[in-house]
């Protein structure tokens, strides 16, 4: 069986993971919180415009059947 020490630690050891576990979690769930109160925080960027071609680079249907 094993010894007493080593159920100790491990015990120890788990309750220790499980708390830094939850500070991490509240931690990343204070700040999720924290951005989403204030728009102004969240750094938005511009909208992209989209790029036409030029109209004389189109291909027509006719074009290419030659």
């Amino acid at each position: 069986m094993v010894n007493s020490w080593v159920t100790y630690i491990m015990l120890a050891f788990g309750i220790l993971v499980a708390v830094i576990g939850v500070f991490a979690y509240l931690r990343m769930f204070y700040k999720e919180k924290s951005l989403s109160s204030s728009p102004t925080a969240i750094d938005i960027p511009p909208p992209i415009n989209a790029r036409v071609a030029p109209q004389e680079d189109k291909v027509s249907a006719d074009e290419l059947k030659q």
